[in-house]
Formats: C-alpha cells, sequence, structure tokens
C-alpha cells in the first residue's frame, strides 16, 4: 500500500503560493478592472444563480460546478441569503429546521445534525471538510446548500444521509455594507459588521464581515462570548485568472452543556433552565483557517480550479460530565474531564473541466484529484466530582478532585482521493446522463503516548454514482440517481484484524416543477438508503469487533419555494421516512429505529411584506415547525414526544434602515430539541424574543 504520508504536501503548497504570487505580479499591467465585460466567469463559482425570495435556482454541490438544480439527478436544497437573514440566523440550526429530513442533532462542541437518519458529520465549507470544535459563525454565511444522500464523488467521505456545503460571500463590485446591532433576553448581545467593494480602480476587491457576541441564556449559569473576523480578497489576474483569499478566525469561549439526561422511558421531569454542572466549567475554543484559490477558464471549453485550505483548532477546558442517573432517579453522576485538544487540517484540490460536444450531444468532463491530511489529538485529565440533586440543583458546593491522566494520543489520517464525473447532454438538453467516481486511498496512524503504542492502518474504497434527468417539459423535471460511498475503517482489532469498508447505497427517484409564473417550485423524492458493514461489539470476545450490522432508512420527501404574489415569500417542507435497524448480530435489535429521527415532520415559514400604501415596508412572518416522536438513543431505550413549535416576526425596511423582531416558540411549548445518547438530551428553548436594528451603507 502506498504510503501517503510521504507526499510532499508543504512543497506542493509552497509551490501553489508560489504560482499565485508570480500570477500576481505577472497580472500588474494587464489585469482587467471588476467590471469588465469580458471577464471570463468560472463554472466552479455561483455566477449566474438568480435567487427569487427564498428560491435558487443553481447549485454546485450536486456536480462540482455551477448547475441548475433541476438538471442535477440528485436531491438539493439551497438556504439562501433571504432566508438567513430572515430568520435572524446565529447557528447552522436556526436556517436548517425548514429542511425536509434534516433535525438537528446534540453536540454542544459543533453543528452536528441526522439527514435521513443518519449524522451527518462535518459540514463541508467552501468545498472543504470543516472541522470545528465550536458552533460555526453565521455572520460570512451567503448560503448553505443541502446534497441529499452519498455525495460520493463531489465531496469527501460524506455522511450516507448526505453533505451540507456552506457558500461564504464574496467580494463584491460596487462598494456596499451593513451593520447590525441585535439584543435579546437574557442579555443576549451581538453585533455584525459586512463591508465590501474594490479597491482601489483596479482588479482588487474585498469583503470583511466580523461579529461580536456576548450573552447568556434561559439555562442556570450558561454564557457565550465570542469574537468572529473573515477578510477575503479576490484578485482578478487576468481576463482568465481569478485569485482568491480568505481568512477566518474564531474565538469561542461558553459554558459546555449536553442537556439533561433520560429517566426510564423519558427525559427526566425537569425544566427547559436545568444545568448539571458547576461555574467552574468552561470550555474554550480558538480556530484559524485560510484558504487560497487559483481559478482559470479558457474560453467556454476549459476551465481550472486549484485550491488549498488549512483549519487549525486548539481546544482547553474543564468539562463536566454528567455519567448517569441513580436508579432512584434523585441525583445525577459526574465527573470533571480537563481536556487539551488541537485539530489541524488541510486539504488540496484540484479540479479540471472539459466541456466539448460529440455530434448531437454535448459534454461536461470533470476530472480531479484530493489530498488530505488530517491530524487530532490531545490529553484529558479526569477527576471525581460529587453527584447532584437531579430535581433543583444546588451549584458550587462542589469542588473536583485530583485529576490523573485519562488518555493522551495524536492521530494523523492521510488521504489522496482521485475523481471523475461525465455528463452528456442529448435532445437539446432535455436528457442528462451523469455517472461518476471516486477512488479513495487512506493512511491511518494512532499514537498513544499513555501506552507507548503506534496503531497503523489503511485502505482503499471506491465510490460511483449514476444519474439521469429527463425535462419532459421546460418546467418539469424527472431524475433518478444511484450512488454508494465507501468510507475505508480506520480501527483495528487487539490482534490485528482490519476490515472492510463501511458501505452506503441510494436509490432515489424524483420530480421537480415549477409554475409558468415561476411563483411556486417544488421538489417530490423517494429514497431507498442503506448502509452494510457496520462494525459492532463482538458477543463472545471483549474489545473485539463483527461487522454485521446493517442500517436502512426509506421515505419521501417534499420541499417548496413560493411566492403566490409579491413580497409573499412561502418555504416549508414535509417528510416521511422510516429509518430501522436492519441487521444485526443480535436478532433483538432488528427493527429498532435510528435515533432521534421523526417519522413525519412538516414545515411552513411564510412571510409578507407589504409593497403600497401606508404599511409599505412592514412585514409579518409566521412558521410552523411539527415533529413526531423519535426515540432518544441507539437502543431505543426512551423517547421523545412530538411537538409543534410556532414562531413569529415582525420586520419593517425604510431606506437604509431595517428593524426586526423574531419572537421564538411564540406559544412556549416545552419539548426536546435533540438527543444523542440517555446522558445528553438538550431540551428546546422556551419562548426567546430576539431583536436586530441594521443599517446597510
Amino acid at each position: 500500500m502506498l504510503l501517503l504520508s510521504s507526499i510532499p504536501t508543504r512543497r506542493i503548497i509552497i509551490t501553489l503560493l508560489t504560482s499565485v504570487g508570480w500570477s500576481f505580479s505577472y497580472a500588474q499591467q494587464s489585469a482587467p478592472g471588476p467590471n469588465d465585460a469580458t471577464i471570463v466567469m468560472s463554472p466552479f463559482v455561483l455566477t449566474e444563480d438568480v435567487a427569487e425570495g427564498y428560491r435558487s435556482q443553481n447549485s454546485v454541490s450536486g456536480t462540482k460546478t455551477s448547475t441548475p438544480i433541476r438538471q442535477t439527478p440528485q436531491s438539493i436544497q439551497v438556504i439562501n441569503n433571504s432566508f438567513i437573514s430572515d430568520q435572524q440566523t446565529l447557528v447552522m440550526a436556526d436556517a436548517l429546521r425548514y429542511t425536509s429530513g434534516v433535525t438537528e442533532g446534540n453536540n454542544s462542541r459543533g453543528d452536528r445534525f441526522e439527514m435521513r437518519g443518519f449524522t451527518t458529520g462535518i459540514p463541508f465549507k467552501n468545498g472543504f471538510r470543516d472541522t470545528g470544535r465550536a458552533p460555526r459563525d453565521t455572520a460570512n454565511f451567503d448560503r448553505i446548500e443541502i446534497a441529499k444522500g452519498p455525495a460520493s464523488v463531489i465531496m469527501s467521505r460524506t455522511s450516507p444521509g448526505g453533505a451540507m456545503n456552506i457558500l461564504s460571500k464574496l467580494p463584491q463590485a460596487k462598494a456596499g455594507g451593513s451593520l447590525e446591532v441585535q439584543a435579546g433576553g437574557d442579555s443576549f448581545k451581538r453585533v455584525v459588521v459586512d463591508s465590501t467593494g474594490p479597491l482601489g480602480d483596479g482588479p482588487l476587491a474585498y469583503r470583511l464581515t466580523g461579529a461580536w457576541q456576548d450573552s447568556e441564556s434561559y439555562i442556570d449559569q450558561f454564557f457565550i462570548d465570542r469574537t468572529f473576523v473573515s477578510p477575503i480578497v479576490t484578485f482578478q489576474a487576468t481576463k482568465s485568472l481569478k485569485l482568491i483569499a480568505e481568512w477566518e478566525y474564531l474565538d469561542d469561549t461558553r459554558l459546555p452543556y449536553n442537556g439533561i439526561l433520560a429517566f426510564g422511558t423519558k427525559p427526566l421531569a425537569v425544566g427547559p433552565e436545568t444545568y448539571y454542572g458547576e461555574d467552574f466549567s468552561f470550555n474554550d475554543v480558538q480556530t484559524f483557517t485560510q484558504r487560497y484559490e487559483a481559478l482559470y477558464s479558457k474560453g467556454e471549453h476549459f476551465s481550472a480550479r486549484l485550491a488549498y485550505r488549512d483549519n487549525a483548532t486548539d481546544e482547553f477546558g474543564d468539562v463536566v460530565d454528567q455519567t448517569g442517573v441513580t436508579a432512584d432517579g434523585l441525583w445525577v453522576n459526574r465527573r470533571v474531564s480537563r481536556q487539551d485538544n488541537y485539530v489541524d487540517n488541510e486539504y488540496l484540490q484540484a479540479d479540471f473541466l472539459f466541456d466539448f460536444a460529440t455530434a448531437a450531444i454535448r459534454h461536461k468532463l470533470l476530472a480531479g484529484y484530493e489530498y488530505g491530511r488530517n491530524l487530532s489529538g490531545g490529553a484529558i485529565e479526569r477527576a471525581t466530582l460529587a453527584r447532584i440533586a437531579s430535581v433543583n440543583p444546588q451549584h458550587g458546593l462542589a469542588t473536583p478532585g485530583t485529576f490523573a491522566s485519562s488518555s493522551n494520543t495524536a492521530t494523523t489520517t492521510w488521504y489522496r482521493e482521485y475523481y471523475v464525473q461525465e455528463q452528456a447532454f442529448l435532445f437539446e438538453d432535455r436528457l442528462t446522463l451523469l455517472a461518476g467516481a471516486r477512488f479513495a486511498e487512506f493512511a491511518n496512524r494512532t499514537n498513544n503516548f499513555r501506552a507507548n503504542t503506534i496503531a497503523r492502518s489503511g485502505g482503499d474504497a471506491p465510490n460511483p454514482r449514476y444519474g439521469v434527468v429527463w425535462l419532459p417539459r421546460d418546467r418539469v423535471s424527472v431524475y433518478a440517481v444511484n450512488s454508494e460511498i465507501q468510507v475505508a475503517s480506520t480501527v483495528a482489532d487487539p490482534d490485528g484484524t482490519t476490515f472492510d469498508p463501511v458501505t452506503s447505497e441510494l436509490f432515489e427517484t424524483g420530480i421537480r416543477f415549477e409554475t409558468e409564473d415561476s411563483r411556486l417550485a417544488a421538489t417530490f423524492s423517494y429514497f431507498d438508503l442503506v448502509q452494510n458493514n457496520v462494525l459492532q461489539s463482538d458477543p463472545n470476545r471483549v474489545g473485539y469487533r463483527l461487522q454485521s450490522g446493517e442500517s436502512s432508512s426509506n421515505g419521501l420527501e417534499i420541499d417548496l419555494t413560493a411566492s403566490p404574489m409579491k413580497g409573499w415569500q412561502l418555504l416549508g417542507s414535509a417528510a416521511f421516512i422510516n429509518a430501522e435497524v436492519s441487521g444485526d448480530v443480535n436478532p433483538a435489535r432488528l427493527g429498532l429505529r435510528l435515533a432521534n429521527t421523526p417519522e413525519r415532520t412538516f414545515t411552513l415559514w411564510n412571510k409578507y411584506t407589504f409593497q403600497s400604501g401606508p404599511l409599505t415596508g412592514l412585514g409579518l412572518g409566521c412558521g410552523l415547525i411539527s415533529i413526531s416522536d423519535r426515540v432518544g438513543d441507539a437502543n431505543n431505550t426512551f423517547t421523545l414526544d412530538s411537538y409543534t413549535r410556532i414562531d413569529l416576526s415582525v420586520s419593517y425596511t425604510q431606506d437604509n434602515w431595517s428593524f426586526d423582531l423574531n419572537l421564538r416558540n411564540a406559544l412556549d411549548e416545552d419539548y426536546v430539541e435533540a438527543s444523542s445518547s440517555r446522558t445528553a438530551v438538550r431540551p428546546g428553548a422556551p419562548t426567546n424574543l430576539l431583536a436586530r436594528v441594521r443599517y446597510r451603507f
């Protein structure tokens, strides 16, 4: 097997940056201005997308190039900036509540979701895996694209349920920006700045986004203190070559919080404000990300993209872990984990697109390469902590015992992936055929410094995808897709036994249509998704595993956007999903539901803004989120009740000023937002009001 760690990554990066610097100096005399009409736009960037209210027509997450969604053989939903703004989105979950098949997961250290029953894992940003240990800041979000099902060819190592790709706001040729101040209950304060425009009269343009937040919460003791800054610069070096440089810095300090616990077959009967930690608990995360891209297009027939991204995170904190409830339900057992962790992930991507025709067939042939190095590790020390009452817990009465080392590891994983994709357009683009594959090689090394051991593993996995789209009419498209993703296993048994890749396969068909006046667009999709080779504990050998598990998910999803009349915007969804264990070494587990996945969801958000008369500029919004019951853990030992939540909004815009009020959970519904285990059950927030004043310049 090829030792991927021998790839001279730093040399490649230096070559890339040297080339970029050479391009800067070479193009100084002849570089076109930002408004030069002869500039060749790259197909790897959304340049022709027309967003009409909440509706977006193009996406880059289905085929890796800007493609009309109606010509993509995959279920694609786009949450654009209009909707993100109307929701006063603070975290990703605020934007995704109205998307079919997506439910929020429980992870206090990041953004976690279940999609079609499977955990999405790490979101992507601008096509790169975006590892983080704190929720992402939305200040520089332009849109979130959700690609359902295994995105095996387009994005690396995705979840069976799909992938989420965040696109950054890009610099604009026209100067402008905004300043907004938000305030809410529980001492919530946040300031966001967004400024963009050309740098002088030449080919440089910039965008600077930043946010500062200081807030408490309805949760006892809880606080968030965060700062986010992200500058991005574009340089139109020549008419065919564009360079992009982006940096992000996030400093997030907060109280670690995993929610409450389960007792018996239900969550503990306590209020959503309940916290079982202590006021000495904190978690501080600092993340620095840098991205560099070179986009080149030679006419309409050849385009290339070379991109590098590095994401480095340091995490330190004292976290109170709640380990269980006593048998009588009166006490919560606890411990303290002192963690000092780090993550450093770097990726290099190269994409080449050939657009040509043979006879009556138009082709878009994409070939690419991706190299990745993921480094993560750290030391954890643990100490005892006295238990605390499950009802009306009293804080400040306990201090940690003596800390002792629990783990000290460092894991490095190297990836090398090749992919190719062919799109063939026939009958005046009414029929699109798609075929592609990604082949991945990996090598993994884990150093256990406490045990003084080194474990190595490696493997490879192919990932094919086939699809077809037929447009029987201009505003109707029918699609079908079969895709597969194989994720190589990075673990081994004590005797050195390695395992086959975990394999997921999707069959999906759907129909998209829009009305003649484009006021309504909807997608109906049916999917059947199966994951095989899931690792399970060997019941006959402690510490060993068997590869015999299977999980399946199938169902119907509906997503729609509409504008029945000028000023009226709607976005809604419905999903009917059956997600269960379909194979297991323990027959008693067959038929168990997949955790945190409702069988039925229905959502609808609508907002109307008056267009004339004395109420011009006034906007009224109302949203409904209805979720059926869920199971709270993999063993189905407890359930989460169904709930219906109502959200309201009022906004007013005049000239450059806008004022917004968002009332979330207006009827104060008592519900559970998400659960990942019996010791991590997060209640939904009670009624809360968020106000915003924004000035555009």
